[in-house]
């Protein structure tokens, strides 16, 4: 099996505090954890949640492209982090990349999927979109992003999207969730 490229390897620029009351307590937040440059960096971020204000839209709008089981977070001990380059990766429903966490680099690491066309953008899967079925990853990617995707599945016909809605289900059902299990068993196994 040929080893994929990693392109990307990126320190969280913060963690989500666990309470942000208002605009102006993340901006007093913020301004005490990062650095001028840091600052201006999260200020060029995107906010695609029109009713929320200038450093809480942000904040919305870029902290959850990933699952936080990606992030080493799964117990939530830690709140969410926050990666300036990573988080401007658009998302697609059949990406070419994906998005993992090396505990031991404490990095968020972006790993090519297949070999990458020169000039073709890179993508991932916002949070697990791609294993949705077409109706709810078109709702969630609106409503939670404000965005239309037009990837290759999102363009299918009717009946291709039926299809491809159905292999999907199989393929969680046949592969995911047995392994969901196995994994939730191996956790109640008591150890020796």
């Amino acid at each position: 099996m040929q080893e994929r490229f990693l392109f990307l390897v990126e320190r969280k620029m913060f963690s989500e505090p666990d309470e942000i009351p208002t605009d102006g307590a993340i901006k007093a937040f913020l301004q005490a954890c990062l650095t001028h440059e840091e600052a201006e960096l999260f200020m060029r971020l995107g906010n695609s949640i029109i009713t929320r204000a200038d450093y809480l839209g942000r904040l919305a709008t870029n902290k959850e492209l990933v699952r936080m089981e990606q992030t080493g977070n799964a117990d939530a001990s830690e709140a969410i982090p926050m990666f300036p380059n990573i988080c401007k990766i658009n998302h697609s429903c059949c990406p070419n990349s994906f998005f993992s966490w090396n505990t031991t680099l404490g990095c968020g690491v972006i790993h090519a999927l297949r070999d990458i066309e020169q000039g073709e953008e890179i993508t991932i899967a916002y949070k697990d979109m791609a294993l949705q079925d077409f109706e709810t990853r078109k709702t969630q990617l609106d409503l939670r992003w404000g965005i239309e995707c037009n990837c290759q599945r999102c363009s299918m016909s009717f009946s291709q999207r039926a299809l491809d809605d159905k292999r999907m289900h199989d393929l969680i059902k046949e592969v995911c969730t047995p392994m969901k299990d196995r994994l939730h068993q191996l956790t109640l196994r008591p150890s020796s």
